[in-house]
């Protein structure tokens, strides 16, 4: 998943991911309790570093979810080479 840094529901409803990003989390969890295999989120939130998003992830599955965590930064190539940074990823697989 790659959830905005700020958005409007269908109704107006303001969505932060600073304020939300739990919820959404826990929401996936309850969706993918019976099949869950890998799980992978993009953010591209200025201030998010990959350790922080890695621990949310951690909190939402719990302990009974054991499985292995990648996490670290995404960043696209200029035209001269240097690396531009543009976000952050978590990603966590089940153990088979």
């Amino acid at each position: 998943m790659d959830p905005p840094s700020y958005g409007h529901g269908p109704k107006g409803e303001v969505w932060k991911i600073q304020q939300h990003l739990d919820e959404l989390l826990d929401l996936c969890m309850e969706l993918t309790e019976h099949d869950r295999r890998f799980i992978l989120i993009s953010c591209h939130t200025e201030g998010y570093v990959p350790a922080e998003l890695e621990q949310k992830l951690q909190r939402a599955l719990g302990s009974s979810s054991p499985g292995t965590f990648e996490s670290g930064g995404l960043a696209i190539r200029a035209a001269d080479g240097r690396p531009l940074p543009c976000g952050v990823a978590v990603r966590w697989c089940r153990e088979m």
